[in-house]
């Protein structure tokens, strides 16, 4: 029998319903980053589990979306805006919070 091209690995239960609020980066971990109410959560579908939940906004999050570097690379960065008309740039180091701004 042929293996399925598909397999469930997670199911997310309270992801924002607005588009642009899931970023994967192919590069770093594999990680995805996805919006839920005020916080960006950050997920390894490799081992699947939730690696951190990030916290500085005060409304729901809109859009995320991880930073390329210039030769098109991935890197630890990401950006999220919210409602609450922030922009959060987040450094992570080893996939915690080293700096937002």
């Amino acid at each position: 029998m042929v293996p399925p091209l598909l397999e469930v690995s997670h199911v997310f239960c309270c992801p924002n319903g607005v588009r642009g609020t899931l970023s994967w980066n192919c590069g770093h971990g594999g990680l995805l980053a996805f919006g839920t109410s005020c916080s960006v959560v950050l997920y390894d579908p490799q081992r699947k589990v939730v690696i951190n939940n990030l916290n500085g906004h005060t409304a729901r999050v809109n859009c995320l979306e991880w930073i390329r570097r210039r030769d098109g690379s991935s890197s630890s960065e990401l950006v999220s805006g919210g409602s609450d008309n922030r922009v959060i740039h987040w450094e992570l180091e080893n996939n915690q919070v080293g700096s937002c701004f």
